[in-house]
């Protein structure tokens, strides 16, 4: 149905000079973001040093964000774009940052670190990014150093001759890179090896310096290596040296427990073997213990016999045996001392069957002692032997100390002093000597 004209009514808002503005604003909006259009264009476009800051870039969006521009589909590259240089700016930052390096490093850590593809693929990213972050110097810096440090990793990992110092050296720089590195593997690998084959050049230049167990630990140790030649020629030799060592460790063995036993000379062929192949052999200090304790033996037994006017004690002779038969090594003068104590044993049982009476409190040594109490006023009065601490002392030991009484010197001379006065008495008041051995007080 049609209205006319007289009835219709006009409403408006805004008068002809505010419409005017309006337009004027409206188009201003238009053309700033055609302008905005055109930077971000250029922006994601952009190449080599063409290419803006991150910050610059981030402006764009946050203007795109604050002027409420349409949610295009290029505002959406340039949100991904933004979020993307953020997160890449992150970690590039993280990357040259020689505290966080240093914080990080060690193995517990090594999981997270990059690998040297991941690197080159992170900055060939921060290459390729529409906007220049910052940390992306520092990057390119680790990635020289990574790649420097791969050439000096190669040379050394292929070089038949090198030092150990230049190899920890090399190590030391390619864990201060904070990047998984596979040479470091293989430079740890070399640099064990040429430490090992160190000391196995030490045991076999001089098998002396060390001990048994410390060239078991070497052996184990290079069991351990990777196949290397000059490797297996060094197990080898030190195979070799230990089966020495097991073969000798069975013939001392088997002398200490030998039936008959080996002479003295037999004994220090065997230490001496033994000392040319190690000092630290398990068994050679036990041997060369017996073989001292024997020799002090022989010269104790020698000295004890050599004077035959001057006989040793039965029980001196009883401890010399003693000792002498529990050395597992043939003595000469061992069987001729044996006989000389059995024979003191039977005539000490003869003597005292013949002297001493049934439950006497006296020793044989007492009834035997020369007697004191002849040629005087002592005749008349005989004294009583002393007992002291449960030993009876006779009186021609009273004059001794008691140090003197555990000589046998000392005893020895006071007998014969006795005796020799008993003598003179006897000769002076005409005794007969042939009464001696019946005329003891002193006999049980």
């Amino acid at each position: 149905m049609e209205c006319e004209p007289e009835k219709l009514i006009l409403r408006y808002r805004y008068t002809l000079d505010e419409l005017a503005t309006m337009i004027a604003g409206v188009k201003k909006r238009a053309e700033s973001y055609e302008l905005w259009v055109d930077k971000v264009k250029a922006a994601l476009e952009a190449k080599n040093d063409d290419r803006l800051e991150f910050s610059e870039l981030k402006s764009m969006l946050e203007e795109a964000q604050t002027s409420k521009y349409p949610e295009t589909e290029l505002f959406e590259a340039l949100t991904l774009t933004v979020e993307e240089a953020d997160k890449c700016q992150q970690v590039a930052n993280q990357l040259g940052n020689k505290k966080v390096r240093t914080r990080t490093r060690g193995v517990a850590d090594s999981k997270y670190r990059l690998t040297v593809e991941e690197l080159q693929l992170f900055a060939t990213q921060l290459e390729t990014l529409p906007a220049v972050v910052t940390g992306h110097e520092a990057v390119t810096q680790l990635l020289e150093q990574v790649e420097k440090f791969q050439a000096k990793a190669e040379k050394l990992i292929n070089a038949k001759k090198v030092d150990a110092d230049e190899i920890s050296k090399c190590i030391e720089v390619g864990c201060s890179l904070d990047v998984d590195l596979g040479e470091l593997d293989q430079l740890k690998a070399k640099l064990k090896q040429i430490e090992w084959l160190e000391e196995a050049k030490e045991i076999l230049d001089d098998p002396l310096s060390g001990s048994f167990e410390s060239i078991k630990e070497v052996l184990d140790a290079g069991m351990e290596l990777g196949p290397h030649p000059e490797v297996e020629k060094a197990l080898g030799e030190i195979s070799g040296l230990l089966q020495q060592v097991e073969n000798w460790e069975e013939r001392a063995k088997a002398c200490l427990a030998a039936k008959p036993r080996l002479t003295l000379n037999e004994v220090d062929k065997l230490i001496k073997d033994g000392e040319q192949i190690s000092d630290g052999l398990p068994t050679l200090a036990t041997l060369k213990d017996t073989a001292r304790k024997a020799k002090e033996w022989i010269v104790k037994s020698h000295e004890l016999t050599k004077h035959p006017d001057n006989f040793p004690y039965i029980d001196i002779l009883e401890t010399l045996v003693a000792r002498g038969r529990a050395l597992p090594v043939k003595l000469d003068a061992l069987a001729n001392l044996e006989t000389q104590v059995a024979q003191g044993r039977a005539w000490r049982e003869r003597t005292a069957r013949v002297f001493l009476k049934k439950n006497s409190n006296l020793s044989l040594l007492d009834i035997l002692c020369p007697r004191y109490d002849i040629g005087g006023s002592e005749s008349k009065k005989k004294r009583k032997p002393k007992v002291e601490d449960g030993t009876i002392q006779h009186p021609i030991f009273q004059n001794l100390s008691q140090k003197e009484l555990l000589d046998p010197k000392a005893i020895v001379k006071a007998f014969k002093d006795a005796e020799t006065k008993e003598l003179q008495v006897r000769v002076l008041s005409g005794i007969s000597l042939s009464t001696k051995s019946f005329s003891c007080p002193l006999r049980g």
